[in-house]
């Protein structure tokens, strides 16, 4: 599969960001990570969030459930803006009429031949919370897709804490099993020789503590978040001073599109 795409289930950054050398943007969104990579031994995480503009005390979205999350990520504004929860997004195609199109939508109705792709195990996201009329790779791989082959295993974490706690050794090993994961598609960007021409955002949706999340304790909103690519100095943000829904104002701006009025996601000052 040629990798030349300029959005993948993800996006973007920057004041600092140098926009002319931007030729894809690729968001991993890890499901129920919160900032329990402060306390794994996760070197590639973690070393991709220090050699960029990063915190570990990003904030998710209240109530902590993923529909709303990935919902404000992807549509740039408030949970009881856009409406979606975890029935909701799972059983219903996201309103084409909307007010709030998904970042995905925007793109395509300005540049009607971009090439965009979703990866993720969740069906929800791709058939509930991103539009049905936006024209994008989804979740299928290819024989010769060497890149993301197990993409698909990211969500694994959010299940596994479900299934076994938060911070259970089950939970601890699929993290540093999806650590290995990244350090691959990392390698595969550095052996296509385009890891220098391509923005990586990182963030979770959640955290989680004993079997579940949706509250509002430390363990479910604190969140890490981290940029990295072209013109992106290493920079530890400010607690608090970004959330994941910034994802959507990010992503935009990093590749040339003007950030919507109504957006409640906003472009961090403090990069």
């Amino acid at each position: 599969m040629k990798f030349n795409l300029p959005v993948l289930l993800l996006a973007t950054i920057t004041s600092a960001i140098s926009y002319d050398k931007i030729e894809r943007v690729i968001f991993l969104g890890l499901d129920g990570t919160g900032n329990f990579n402060t306390k794994i031994n996760v070197p590639t995480i973690n070393k991709l969030l220090q050699s960029g503009a990063y915190t570990n005390y990003a904030s998710a979205m209240d109530p902590t459930w993923s529909a709303q999350n990935w919902g404000s990520m992807f549509h740039g504004v408030i949970p009881s803006k856009h409406g979606l929860t975890n029935a909701i997004a799972q059983t219903k195609p996201y309103p084409e009429d909307s007010p709030y199109p998904s970042v995905f939508k925007i793109i395509h109705d300005k540049t009607p031949n971009v090439k965009m792709a979703s990866f993720a195990m969740w069906n929800a996201i791709n058939d509930g919370i991103i539009e049905q009329s936006v024209p994008m790779y989804r979740d299928k791989t290819e024989p010769d897709d060497n890149i993301f082959p197990h993409m698909l295993d990211y969500l694994h974490i959010d299940e596994t804490g479900h299934e076994h706690q938060w911070m259970s050794e089950e939970y601890i090993a699929r993290y540093i099993k999806t650590d290995g994961y990244i350090k691959q598609i990392l390698d595969t960007l550095d052996d296509m020789k385009i890891r220098d021409s391509t923005l990586i955002i990182m963030t979770a949706d959640h955290g989680g503590v004993g079997y579940g999340h949706g509250g509002t304790s430390d363990k479910e909103r604190n969140i890490m978040w981290g940029v990295n690519g072209p013109g992106i100095k290493s920079k530890k943000l400010k607690d608090k001073s970004v959330t994941n829904m910034d994802v959507g104002a990010i992503m935009l701006k990093a590749l040339g599109y003007e950030v919507p009025s109504y957006f409640d996601s906003k472009f961090p000052s403090t990069l």
